[in-house]
Protein backbone atom coordinates (compact mmCIF):
# COMPACT_ATOMS: atom_id res chain seq x y z
CA UNK A 1 0.00 0.00 0.00
CA UNK A 2 2.85 2.37 0.81
CA UNK A 3 4.47 1.73 -2.58
CA UNK A 4 1.21 2.37 -4.46
CA UNK A 5 0.60 5.55 -2.43
CA UNK A 6 4.05 6.89 -3.25
CA UNK A 7 3.61 6.11 -6.97
CA UNK A 8 0.28 7.95 -7.02
CA UNK A 9 1.73 10.85 -5.01
CA UNK A 10 4.67 11.10 -7.41
CA UNK A 11 2.35 11.18 -10.41
CA UNK A 12 0.17 13.93 -8.93
CA UNK A 13 3.12 16.00 -7.74
CA UNK A 14 4.87 15.64 -11.10
CA UNK A 15 1.72 16.78 -12.86
CA UNK A 16 1.38 19.99 -10.81
CA UNK A 17 5.13 20.72 -10.71
CA UNK A 18 5.60 20.69 -6.94
CA UNK A 19 8.42 19.11 -4.99
CA UNK A 20 6.06 17.26 -2.69
CA UNK A 21 8.30 16.83 0.35
CA UNK A 22 5.69 18.25 2.73
CA UNK A 23 3.01 15.95 1.34
CA UNK A 24 5.40 13.00 1.46
CA UNK A 25 6.28 13.68 5.09
CA UNK A 26 2.61 14.02 6.02
CA UNK A 27 1.63 10.84 4.19
CA UNK A 28 4.45 8.83 5.76
CA UNK A 29 4.00 10.08 9.33
CA UNK A 30 0.21 10.38 9.53
CA UNK A 31 -0.86 7.77 7.00
CA UNK A 32 1.72 5.06 7.68
CA UNK A 33 3.13 5.85 11.14
CA UNK A 34 6.71 6.31 9.95
CA UNK A 35 8.85 8.18 12.53
CA UNK A 36 9.35 11.86 11.63
CA UNK A 37 13.15 11.61 11.37
CA UNK A 38 12.84 8.74 8.88
CA UNK A 39 10.08 10.52 6.92
CA UNK A 40 12.29 13.63 6.60
CA UNK A 41 15.16 11.55 5.26
CA UNK A 42 12.91 9.80 2.75
CA UNK A 43 11.43 13.14 1.60
CA UNK A 44 14.86 14.70 1.15
CA UNK A 45 16.15 11.66 -0.73
CA UNK A 46 13.15 11.65 -3.05
CA UNK A 47 13.53 15.42 -3.66
CA UNK A 48 16.94 14.69 -5.13
CA UNK A 49 15.38 12.93 -8.10
CA UNK A 50 12.62 15.48 -8.70
CA UNK A 51 15.11 18.33 -8.36
CA UNK A 52 17.57 16.82 -10.83
CA UNK A 53 14.91 16.00 -13.43
CA UNK A 54 13.33 19.46 -13.08
CA UNK A 55 16.69 21.23 -13.30
CA UNK A 56 17.69 19.27 -16.41
CA UNK A 57 14.34 20.02 -18.05
CA UNK A 58 14.59 23.76 -17.33
CA UNK A 59 18.25 23.82 -18.37
CA UNK A 60 17.30 22.36 -21.76
CA UNK A 61 14.80 25.19 -22.17
CA UNK A 62 17.54 27.75 -21.33
CA UNK A 63 15.63 28.90 -18.24
CA UNK A 64 18.41 28.33 -15.69
CA UNK A 65 20.60 31.19 -14.49
CA UNK A 66 23.54 28.91 -13.75
CA UNK A 67 25.76 31.30 -11.82
CA UNK A 68 22.98 32.43 -9.46
CA UNK A 69 21.95 28.81 -8.94
CA UNK A 70 25.52 27.71 -8.27
CA UNK A 71 26.16 30.46 -5.71
CA UNK A 72 22.91 29.83 -3.84
CA UNK A 73 23.48 26.07 -4.14
CA UNK A 74 26.95 26.34 -2.59
CA UNK A 75 25.45 28.07 0.41
CA UNK A 76 22.63 25.54 0.39
CA UNK A 77 25.05 22.65 0.86
CA UNK A 78 26.43 24.26 4.01
CA UNK A 79 22.95 25.09 5.31
CA UNK A 80 21.57 21.61 4.59
CA UNK A 81 24.40 19.96 6.52
CA UNK A 82 23.84 22.29 9.47
CA UNK A 83 20.07 21.80 9.30
CA UNK A 84 20.38 18.02 9.24
CA UNK A 85 22.67 18.11 12.28
CA UNK A 86 20.12 20.22 14.17
CA UNK A 87 17.23 18.02 13.02
CA UNK A 88 18.96 14.84 14.18
CA UNK A 89 19.24 16.25 17.71
CA UNK A 90 15.65 17.55 17.89
CA UNK A 91 13.02 15.58 19.80
CA UNK A 92 10.40 14.07 17.49
CA UNK A 93 7.53 16.20 18.83
CA UNK A 94 9.44 19.45 18.30
CA UNK A 95 10.56 18.36 14.84
CA UNK A 96 7.00 17.44 13.86
CA UNK A 97 5.73 20.83 15.03
CA UNK A 98 8.45 22.78 13.20
CA UNK A 99 8.00 20.75 10.02
CA UNK A 100 4.25 21.35 10.17
CA UNK A 101 4.83 25.09 10.57
CA UNK A 102 7.17 25.06 7.56
CA UNK A 103 4.58 23.25 5.44
CA UNK A 104 1.87 25.73 6.53
CA UNK A 105 4.06 28.77 5.88
CA UNK A 106 5.00 27.42 2.43
CA UNK A 107 1.32 26.85 1.67
CA UNK A 108 0.53 30.42 2.74
CA UNK A 109 3.26 31.84 0.51
CA UNK A 110 2.10 29.74 -2.45
CA UNK A 111 -1.49 30.85 -1.84
CA UNK A 112 -0.45 34.51 -1.88
CA UNK A 113 1.68 33.98 -5.02
CA UNK A 114 -1.14 32.23 -6.87
CA UNK A 115 -4.29 33.98 -5.67
CA UNK A 116 -3.10 37.34 -4.39
CA UNK A 117 -0.53 38.18 -7.06
CA UNK A 118 -1.68 41.79 -7.35
CA UNK A 119 -1.26 42.34 -3.60
CA UNK A 120 2.14 40.65 -3.67
CA UNK A 121 3.34 42.71 -6.65
CA UNK A 122 2.20 45.88 -4.89
CA UNK A 123 4.12 45.05 -1.69
CA UNK A 124 7.28 43.46 -3.08
CA UNK A 125 9.73 45.24 -5.33
CA UNK A 126 10.99 42.75 -7.92
CA UNK A 127 14.44 43.45 -9.37
CA UNK A 128 14.41 44.11 -13.09
CA UNK A 129 17.98 42.93 -13.71
CA UNK A 130 19.86 39.87 -12.54
CA UNK A 131 22.16 40.51 -9.58
CA UNK A 132 25.84 40.12 -10.46
CA UNK A 133 29.27 40.82 -9.05
CA UNK A 134 30.15 40.93 -5.39
CA UNK A 135 26.53 41.40 -4.27
CA UNK A 136 25.61 38.08 -5.87
CA UNK A 137 27.98 36.31 -3.47
CA UNK A 138 27.15 38.53 -0.48
CA UNK A 139 23.43 37.81 -0.86
CA UNK A 140 23.57 34.41 -2.55
CA UNK A 141 25.60 32.45 -0.05
CA UNK A 142 23.52 33.50 3.01
CA UNK A 143 20.30 32.90 1.04
CA UNK A 144 21.55 29.42 0.22
CA UNK A 145 22.57 28.75 3.81
CA UNK A 146 19.15 29.75 5.15
CA UNK A 147 17.16 27.83 2.53
CA UNK A 148 19.48 24.83 2.81
CA UNK A 149 19.11 24.89 6.59
CA UNK A 150 15.32 24.88 6.30
CA UNK A 151 15.43 21.99 3.85
CA UNK A 152 17.96 19.97 5.85
CA UNK A 153 16.31 20.55 9.21
CA UNK A 154 12.63 20.24 8.31
CA UNK A 155 12.69 18.12 5.15
CA UNK A 156 10.96 20.49 2.78
CA UNK A 157 12.66 22.18 -0.12
CA UNK A 158 11.72 25.74 0.87
CA UNK A 159 10.88 26.40 -2.80
CA UNK A 160 8.34 29.08 -1.92
CA UNK A 161 10.99 31.04 -0.04
CA UNK A 162 13.65 30.53 -2.70
CA UNK A 163 11.34 31.65 -5.53
CA UNK A 164 10.53 34.94 -3.79
CA UNK A 165 14.21 35.51 -2.97
CA UNK A 166 15.18 34.81 -6.59
CA UNK A 167 12.69 37.39 -7.87
CA UNK A 168 13.13 40.10 -5.22
CA UNK A 169 16.83 39.87 -4.36
CA UNK A 170 18.42 38.29 -7.43
CA UNK A 171 16.23 39.56 -10.29
CA UNK A 172 15.55 36.10 -11.69
CA UNK A 173 12.17 35.95 -13.48
CA UNK A 174 9.64 33.47 -12.05
CA UNK A 175 9.68 31.40 -15.25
Amino acid sequence: MLFVSMILLGAVIGFVGAGGAGVTITLLTVGFGVPIHTALAVALASMTFTMISGAVSHFREHEVVVKVGAVIGAGGIIGALLGAAVSNRMPSDDLSLMTGLMVLSSALILYVKLYQADWLNHHLHVRKTILTGRKLYLYGIPTGIVSGFLAGAFGIGAAAYIQIALMVIFGVPLL
